[in-house]
């Protein structure tokens, strides 16, 4: 795919189009040496989206970075962002709310051990987020909320007020 995707990009790039990839699937992890997966924080082994990043051009292939798919698969989203700031096409914001056992475990969760919640009421570090955010200048960020435990309106009102008074 990544080899396509150098293709694909140099045509869009030259028409001054881009491509970004979403990351909701990239935290598995994988053997450098083998290919097949590992578990979370096993020596020698590179996510799917970090080994996507080394075999693509920054100029050719962002990320949507969806820093809820980052928390859950394990990682901090700030220290991601800061990490891949010159990947970063547009993020999605969004929380999200473990509901799994203690002690929790490291690396990505099962996806019935967290729900999305409202902007600023799960634990993703939204303000830290931003921060690293700010500086690159980007024309737009996304809210995104997949599924919410409240109506839609209601649940994109108070995701609109964190966005204009908690950040």
């Amino acid at each position: 795919m990544p080899s396509r995707w150098r293709l694909g990009n140099r045509h869009r790039n030259e028409s001054g189009l881009s491509r970004s990839s979403t990351n909701s699937w990239e935290f598995l992890t994988y053997s450098r040496e083998t290919g097949q997966e590992v578990p979370h924080g096993t020596a020698g082994s590179v996510s799917g989206i970090e080994r996507l990043f080394e075999l693509t051009d920054p100029a050719l292939v962002k990320s949507n970075v969806d820093v809820y798919w980052v928390q859950h698969g394990g990682e901090d989203p700030a220290a991601f962002i800061r990490r891949h700031r010159d990947r970063i096409g547009y993020p999605h914001f969004k929380d999200m709310q473990y509901l799994g056992q203690e002690p929790r475990p490291k690396g990505r969760l099962p996806r019935e051990d967290a729900k999305f919640v409202e902007l600023g009421t799960g634990e993703v570090d939204l303000k830290a987020v931003w921060r690293e955010l700010e500086p690159l200048n980007l024309p737009w960020v996304v809210y995104e909320q997949d599924r919410s435990e409240i109506e839609p309106k209601a649940a994109a009102r108070a995701s609109r007020e964190y966005l204009r008074t908690g950040l």
